[in-house]
């Protein structure tokens, strides 16, 4: 097992290597979609630190654009091959609130947009310093006893941009 995986990713083939795509899980409900590279699809997988995620997901968490206070979380983050177009990727992710009231009060009778996918489309292009970055971090699938840096907030990986919801 690796650190910081949801329980649904995507590893998807990309450049001769494989890409894994998913809900950051190193702080509780997290709103960072990232991405980890392999050269298998059952790992070891790498990263580089501070520059893994791919996209935010603006309507989670406290600040989210929900404004429940915090009740609106996103789960569930997968790439969609099909609908990739060169190193333009598309992944979508789910969006749901913990507020479970039955009534024209609770969340999802007040504002159905909630649950739905969403889709996002990226930019995913390999760098060519990123193998011999000291920043690069590498965890084997049987590595569940080291301490992986929780992801940054910097750029998309490999400078590619974001393109927007």
């Amino acid at each position: 097992m690796l650190s910081g995986i949801a329980n649904e990713y995507s590893v998807t083939p990309w450049n001769g290597d494989f890409a894994l795509v998913n809900q950051d899980t190193t702080a509780a409900f997290s709103a960072k979609i990232c991405v980890w590279t392999g050269c298998d699809p059952y790992g070891p997988f790498s990263y580089w630190a501070g520059h893994d995620q791919v996209y935010y997901t603006p309507e989670a968490g406290p600040y989210g654009t929900y404004g429940e206070e915090g009740q609106a979380y996103a789960y569930n983050a997968h790439v969609h091959p099909a609908l990739a177009s060169g190193d333009t990727w598309t992944l979508s992710y789910n969006v749901n609130s913990f507020d479970s009231r039955v009534s024209t009060d609770g969340a999802h009778y007040r504002d159905p947009s909630i649950y739905k996918p969403r889709f996002v489309s990226f930019r995913l292009v390999e760098s060519s310093t990123l193998r011999s970055s000291s920043a690069f971090i590498t965890q084997s699938p049987s590595d569940t006893a080291t301490s992986v840096t929780p992801h940054g907030t910097g750029t998309p990986w490999g400078a590619g941009a974001i393109m927007g919801p």
